[in-house]
């Protein structure tokens, strides 16, 4: 019998991570707990796997907690922001990582396919800034200008920079307890 509190930890965006958030959420609903914490420590990775992940995290039918711990850089900051508005947490030493989205071109592609990756980098760019638009307040054109202004090399933000700019609502991390209520039925006893 498991004892504790369901809770997810992401290190690294792929498969597996989405695997384990998709069975944190099944085990939240079996056991009836009130919330799903998820915990993220990362240096970031392909954006295909965090909108696997924010897709499943619609699925969810409680309150998302998400807290940067040690560092959350580019996806890993999209994730950050998508914890429920009020839930979202940025250790005070943690470092926070933004920059413009993209994945490196693929090599030896002929023209029609670079014209298609330029076209999907796009997107992924557009789609990146849309999430952030959403769970920060601040439009897409906010997101445009404000990477633009830093000539898109990585910005790298302190935890109170991070709630300033609505990526995380508060500076710290949440302590959990785990509590239960016992019923005990003494034989004889009415």
């Amino acid at each position: 019998m498991k004892h504790g509190i369901v809770k997810v930890w992401v290190n690294e965006f792929d498969d597996a991570t989405v695997k384990r958030v998709v069975a944190a959420i099944d085990e939240v609903t079996e056991t009836g707990q009130q919330v799903l914490p998820v915990f993220i420590s990362s240096l970031g990775g392909p954006l295909y796997p965090l909108f696997a992940i924010m897709d499943v995290f619609k699925t969810c039918p409680v309150p998302i907690i998400t807290v940067a711990i040690g560092t959350a850089q580019s996806a890993a900051v999209d994730l950050l922001s998508c914890g429920t508005k009020g839930h979202r947490y940025v250790g005070e030493l943690t470092t926070i990582m933004v920059h413009d989205a993209g994945d490196a071109f693929p090599t030896y592609k002929k023209n029609t396919e670079l014209q298609a990756y330029a076209v999907q980098s796009q997107r992924e760019r557009d789609l990146s800034f849309d999430v952030f638009a959403k769970n920060t307040g601040k439009d897409r054109r906010f997101w445009n200008e404000w990477l633009d202004k830093r000539k898109g090399i990585d910005v790298f933000l302190s935890a109170q920079e991070a709630v300033d700019l609505g990526i995380a609502d508060h500076v710290g991390v949440p302590q959990f307890n785990v509590t239960s209520d016992i019923e005990m039925i003494i034989p004889g006893k009415k």
